[in-house]
């Protein structure tokens, strides 16, 4: 794989997008745009911080290009609360690392790389040297999903610290990291496998690292470590907040407007009754739960997590035009 010589996004971004750390002390997010619909209502700007286009493509049986068009025009699917999906991040997994090039021309989502913790046990060396050949690459600017998951046999649990352990030697302050933490049954808070992720975690990325942790569902004494831990640490939400316990759901309202994100996992977490699969276009329908328990207007969701999403993902890069030809050699 070569790197880029002509001048590719990533290089317009050092130079457009704003300081960090003014980015960073934003307390209240501008409220998002209203762009006209087809019917003439009027649809609110809305990103997902987290879909998965490659397995979203293979269970739609459509090529890359078709499915970004679906999910990009809510009038195609069902739904009870459109939005405009303006951007996002596509998460790829190794199975599809070899094409993920070809996505690079659209423009308004950004990409991100990793290894589910339940696909621990494809990791090789194969697998580690062609992560480490994306994430040094310009154009890609996330690494994740990684992390660990109890919903496996305990047998693999060891494995899954180990891989997450070698793949965390990767990651460095240029990059945003991508958590996955999921508890078993037992597990109600997430206590024990956030306490052991923090632990590995810690050993490799400095405090000002930039954290997504992706479908939070931890308690309020999580969300503290891991605020505490990591001050710019975002914490996301799916429509796994529908079964939220009474713990879980004060943590939610407890989580600062900007740090917060909300994502479809699609095509995971179907939103509605009657259909097999999620959409980036349901993320709506995630607005309106997160914001019923947060005890705010949707609109006020929609914006937090829009103005968030284009701050840790600095997808201020997708404003410009598509990626120089080059990118399709790669």
């Amino acid at each position: 794989m070569k790197m880029l010589q002509a001048q590719t996004y990533a290089d317009v971004l050092v130079t457009t997008a704003p300081n960090r750390k003014e980015a960073e002390s934003r307390q209240a997010p501008a409220a998002p745009r209203s762009i006209p619909s087809t019917s003439g209502s009027r649809l609110l700007d809305a990103f997902d911080s987290h879909f998965h286009l490659d397995r979203l493509s293979k269970q739609l049986e459509q090529s890359w290009d078709n499915t970004l068009h679906t999910i990009s025009n809510p009038t195609e699917v069902r739904i009870q609360h459109p939005v405009k999906v303006t951007g996002g991040v596509m998460v790829f997994d190794p199975e599809r690392f070899d094409h993920v090039p070809s996505v690079f021309r659209d423009y308004k989502f950004a990409i991100a790389v990793g290894l589910h913790p339940k696909k621990a046990h494809l990791y090789n060396e194969s697998v580690a040297q062609k992560l480490k050949q994306l994430t040094e690459m310009r154009l890609i600017r996330e690494l994740g999903e990684v992390g660990l998951d109890r919903n496996t046999h305990p047998d693999t649990w060891a494995r899954q610290e180990d891989v997450l352990d070698q793949v965390l030697k990767m990651c460095n302050s240029q990059l945003l990291l991508i958590l996955h933490l999921r508890g078993n049954k037992k597990d109600r808070h997430q206590a024990a496998v956030s306490r052991k992720c923090l632990e590995i975690v810690r050993r490799h990325c400095p405090k000002e690292q930039r954290i997504h942790l992706h479908c939070f569902a931890g308690g309020l004494e999580q969300l503290q470590e891991w605020r505490t831990s990591y001050p710019n640490c975002y914490f996301g939400f799916t429509g796994l907040v529908a079964k939220f316990h009474k713990g879980q759901r004060e943590a939610l309202r407890r989580v600062p407007s900007d740090r917060l994100l909300i994502g479809t996992d699609a095509p995971y977490m179907s939103m509605l009754p009657g259909l097999r699969h999620s959409y980036p276009a349901y993320i709506g329908e995630v607005a309106h739960l997160v914001a019923e328990v947060r005890q705010e207007p949707v609109a006020v969701t929609l914006s937090s997590s829009l103005a968030n999403g284009h701050r840790p993902y600095q997808t201020y890069t997708r404003l410009v035009p598509p990626y120089p030809k080059e990118a399709e050699k790669l």
